[in-house]
């Protein structure tokens, strides 16, 4: 795999910076930083500019496992104000059967020491309906975003559905992970609608939205507890805003 050097990196993001100086910059690549040395020179440069920028990266929990807390801290004063860290599952089994290569406790820990690192910003991406799935990793799942709300360390879960891509062995050998997928029906290809474009034989759809429903409720309950908005007004709200959504849709058809 080759990556971009530091010297060129720093300089797209310095053009961005000029362009746009009061966004913050994300850097999509989902294997940052790549070694300790990159991410050295990195900084470095970046510091020598005296840029003051905001920085945002996907990255992976074994990456940040490599990293002390006050190595993270140091990326923390230097600009990297938002991290996106892959769970996909708290269930170990879904995560062995996606090749994921870590397990939900390393995952845990290296939220925890991004918390201590003070990171200002920690959002999570999650993935149901992986093939396998039950109504018991589905409630893994729930009871861990729930755990890692409370406990601030994460501040916003992005919660997707898995989807088989044509070429993914789901896609290509369907009975082998018990899969029944809907050919063609390219249209339901979008991770966060439902339903998604297969039924699974080892949970139910209807639970699968169950919990996809719920996991979601649970992050804006969270929300609302923070800026002291009670649950019920919090409903109040979230019916409001889906009787207006479906006014527009109406609105949209006519």
């Amino acid at each position: 795999m080759r990556y971009k050097t530091v010297e060129f990196a720093v300089q797209e993001i310095v053009a961005f910076h000029k362009k746009f100086p009061r966004k913050i910059i994300h850097i999509s690549d989902s294997n940052f930083p790549p070694s300790k040395k990159y991410l050295r020179e990195f900084l470095n440069k970046l510091n020598s500019l005296k840029l003051r920028v905001k920085l945002s990266i996907n990255t992976r929990a074994d990456i940040l496992n490599k990293y002390s807390i006050s190595e993270l801290r140091h990326m923390v004063r230097c600009g990297f104000i938002e991290f996106l860290v892959g769970v996909e599952s708290a269930s170990d089994q879904i995560l062995k059967k996606m090749n994921k290569g870590e397990t939900y406790e390393e995952i845990a820990s290296a939220l925890r020491k991004l918390k201590k690192a003070d990171a200002p910003i920690v959002k999570t991406y999650w993935m149901l309906g992986f093939p396998g799935e039950t109504k018991e990793t589905l409630e893994q799942s729930q009871e861990a975003l729930r755990e890692l709300l409370e406990q601030d360390l994460t501040d916003y879960a992005i919660i997707k559905l898995f989807l088989p891509y044509p070429g993914t062995p789901p896609f290509q050998e369907p009975e082998r992970f018990d899969i029944h997928i809907e050919k063609n029906h390219w249209w339901k290809y979008e991770r966060f609608s439902f339903p998604p474009p297969y039924q699974l034989g080892s949970v139910s759809m209807d639970t699968l939205l169950d919990h996809l429903i719920a996991m979601n409720y649970e992050q804006l309950l969270h929300l609302g507890q923070k800026l002291k908005i009670g649950e019920s007004v919090l409903g109040e709200l979230i019916s409001k805003g889906l009787k207006d959504e479906k006014r527009r849709e109406a609105k949209a058809n006519n």
